[in-house]
């Protein structure tokens, strides 16, 4: 048989768990997999009075919930300014730490470098 819903609830015992879907606990053995509110799918059996988990598959959870309906945030100019600031201080930092002062034409490479540095860094960033 196939259930599919969202748990209502979890009993973690030593050998196994139950779970609690639409007002009826299932069982599995092991440690539970699952937390409360998560939309679950799984294939069970009955044996007497116990339902017992075969197959087990989370469909969501809560935290992919609040990720998929989060709101886009909103930059400003200013603000947007401040992180690439931010960007570029930390590009320099990397940068100068590699940094030669006896190659010629070093002050201009690693100019670019930073800049070049610090646009990836605002892009994975913000």
């Amino acid at each position: 048989m196939n259930k599919k819903g969202t748990v209502e609830g979890i009993n973690q015992k030593d050998k196994g768990y139950g779970i609690l879907v639409d007002g009826q606990w299932y069982n599995g053995k092991g440690q539970c997999g699952v937390e409360k509110d998560q939309e679950v799918d799984f294939d069970y059996t009955v044996n007497g009075n116990w339902k017992n988990i075969d197959v087990f598959k989370v469909i969501e959870s809560p935290k992919e919930k609040e990720i998929t309906e989060a709101k886009p945030v909103t930059v400003d100019n200013r603000t947007d300014d401040i992180h690439y600031q931010v960007c570029l201080k930390i590009a320099g930092d990397i940068i100068s730490r590699n940094y030669n002062k006896d190659v010629k034409g070093a002050e201009k490479l690693v100019a670019e470098v930073v800049v070049d540095l610090a646009k990836e860094i605002h892009k994975l960033a913000w």
